[in-house]
């Protein structure tokens, strides 16, 4: 019964370590590819930022320099571009993932009616675009930061499980049911040496009371022998 436990501990085991290499092996190629897409973004950061920065001295240019007290009278208290949060699933990781919204032309194109193409209205909307670009870039580059982190995390954990199943419960187990076996074996040996001496010991037995019959036999024989030959000495006397 304990033999049997141990294999079905075994059997879950090996099929449990099975599916844990199975998910890593998932995590590393989502892994692999976050990382590249991270560091594609990554290196488009910079030269984002900087044609983000060409077109604003561009638009300032335009405007002879009044485009910042023009934005800055212009501005409100709060934005109309919002972040939004929602959840992926990466091989069974949950994962956050970042996206803006209220990005619409129309709300990004209020800067021809105050400047105007000749203010700079039309410069200044293409460098907003290109920093909403870099925002956008930012907050793409913060998803895949999130999820990097999280999936390594979760992959040095399912390697560790992997790595304590395959080294140190597998092993345990198949020591435990090597011991069990041994056991049985040394058991069933003990039987069979147990029945055998209880057969010789029922052989010498049978052997003895065998013996004890034919004995006594022999002892009633001699008994008998001897009776005839005093009646027959008695006669004897008799006659003479």
């Amino acid at each position: 019964m304990a033999l049997i436990q141990q294999k079905l501990k075994l059997k879950s085991a090996v099929k449990g370590k099975d599916l844990l290499k199975r998910k890593a092996d998932a995590l590393k190629m989502q892994f692999r590819q976050i990382l590249k897409e991270l560091i594609d973004k990554k290196k488009n950061l910079g030269n984002c930022y900087n044609d983000a920065l060409i077109y604003l001295a561009r638009a300032n240019y335009s405007s002879s320099g009044e485009i910042s007290r023009t934005v800055e009278e212009n501005v409100k208290s709060k934005s109309d571009i919002k972040l939004s949060l929602k959840t992926k699933n990466h091989a069974g990781v949950i994962c956050p993932e970042f996206s803006l919204r209220n990005m619409d032309d129309e709300k990004l194109s209020r800067d021809m009616e105050i400047l105007g193409i000749t203010g700079g209205g039309h410069t200044l909307n293409i460098a907003k675009k290109q920093f909403l670009e870099y925002l956008n870039l930012i907050v793409g580059i913060a998803t895949l930061q999130t999820s990097y982190k999280a999936i390594d995390e979760s992959l040095k954990i399912t390697n560790r499980r992997v790595n304590a199943l395959e080294y140190i419960v597998v092993p345990r187990i198949q020591f435990v049911m090597k011991y069990i076996d041994t056991e049985l074996q040394e058991r069933a040996k003990e039987d069979k040496f147990r029945i055998k001496k209880v057969l010789q010991n029922k052989k010498k037995h049978k052997e003895i009371l065998e013996k004890l019959k034919e004995s006594e036999q022999g002892e009633v024989v001699e008994e008998v022998n001897a009776f005839i030959q005093e009646e027959e000495d008695d006669d004897d006397e008799i006659i003479f």
